[in-house]
């Protein structure tokens, strides 16, 4: 009997996320650690600095995503970290153009200018390259491997619901930026607002990805991510300080938001690391 193979992620897929990681990596030094300095070393001046940090927290996300997503194995523990990755280029790229005026494109220092064509080169051309290397990957030959290691029921249904409400929270600060400040736990511009829409966006996606996959195994990736993510978020808003609104109910939902985020990343990354010392029972 011919037994299909396991679809594995492609080489093409690896090699891309390769120039990814590094920016990502930059701009997560650059933003969490010098969130003032965005006037001379990135794409477009934030302020407040809060911003900056919750941008690039999501990058140092980003590259811990990526780096334990992108080995040579089945596709179906890259899927996540691509698909997400995917959303939030999409978000972050109708943000770039919808406020392009506000790029460091012909104003500033020439790091910042530099800073901002790289932006959009980049943006402009991972989106649709990412596009079609999603479209090739589920193309290629073989099958997913069956799901060995369910997620326990309130994992589950946590991050489902989490996931739900990033998304929402997300789409909502997207279209609508300016109303959203008023309740927002800081202030935030036009594109402020919809750049961390799209990071908010992707990052619901992942939780109802993860929630589909229901494979820990599947997930430690994400898992991993979110368990950072929220320390890192947590940290940003202490160190916000007064530009925290914490007069606003919005800001101490945010500070027990990234506390739930770490709880739940960590709580399945523990699963999948346990997971890989037991033997797989397949699911009926």
């Amino acid at each position: 009997m011919t037994t299909t193979p396991i679809r594995e992620n492609t080489p093409a897929m690896r090699r891309l996320l390769v120039p990814f990681v590094v920016l990502a990596g930059l701009g997560a030094l650059q933003l969490y650690l010098f969130p003032n300095d965005t006037d001379r070393f990135f794409a477009w001046t934030l302020r407040p600095p809060l911003s900056a940090m919750f941008m690039g927290a999501g990058y140092a996300a980003g590259v811990l995503l990526s780096v334990l997503s992108y080995r040579p194995q089945p596709w179906v523990v890259t899927r996540t970290a691509t698909v997400t990755i995917f959303v939030f280029t999409v978000f972050m790229t109708i943000a770039t153009f919808l406020h392009i005026e506000n790029m460091h494109l012909d104003t500033g220092p020439a790091t910042a200018r530099l800073a901002a064509w790289l932006w959009v080169a980049v943006y402009v051309i991972v989106t649709p390259l990412l596009g079609v290397l999603i479209l090739i990957q589920m193309r290629a030959p073989g099958s997913d491997p069956p799901r060995g290691s369910p997620l326990p029921s309130g994992l589950r249904t946590a991050l489902a619901v989490l996931g739900l409400a990033m998304s929402g929270i997300g789409i909502a600060v997207f279209v609508a930026p300016a109303t959203m400040d008023g309740v927002w736990p800081w202030a935030i511009t036009p594109l402020a607002g919809r750049a961390l829409a799209a990071w908010i966006i992707a990052i619901g996606w992942a939780g109802l990805q993860v929630s589909y996959e229901n494979d820990v195994r599947r997930v430690q990736p994400a898992a991993a991510t979110f368990a950072v993510l929220g320390v890192l978020w947590f940290i940003g808003a202490l160190r916000g300080g007064s530009d925290m609104r914490w007069e606003r109910p919005s800001a101490w939902l945010y500070l027990a938001f990234t506390v739930i985020a770490a709880g739940l990343g960590a709580w399945g990354w523990s699963l999948a690391a346990r997971s890989r010392t037991e033997p797989v029972a397949p699911l009926t």
